[in-house]
């Protein structure tokens, strides 16, 4: 883990944000140095969202600390169009 001996290094927990897209990499992260501010990964986010519209999110406990989504761009809509690109990043266009 070559970045969070990076962050550990020069003293930047406290303003530095990271993580990972996949929830079980972002738990590690977590695991890795709890003090550490993370994002939210796309699983994490799909289910605090469903979890607000159905009036659970005060249940629902929230290691992340930040919460930043993609913005929907012209190459972000160029690569959903595109046949190789993952079905998942096509149907978060689509929700985009």
């Amino acid at each position: 883990m070559e970045v969070h001996s990076l962050i550990k290094e020069y003293q930047r927990e406290h303003i530095t944000i990271w993580g990972c897209r996949h929830m079980k990499d972002t738990k590690k992260l977590i695991k890795l140095n709890p003090n550490s501010i993370t994002f939210f990964s796309v699983e994490r986010l799909f289910i605090t969202y469903i979890t607000y519209f159905l009036g659970l999110l005060p249940f629902l406990p929230i290691p992340e600390n930040s919460m930043q989504m993609a913005m929907l761009t012209k190459e972000l809509k160029q690569q959903i169009g595109n046949p190789k690109f993952a079905p998942k990043a096509r149907f978060l266009g689509k929700l985009l």
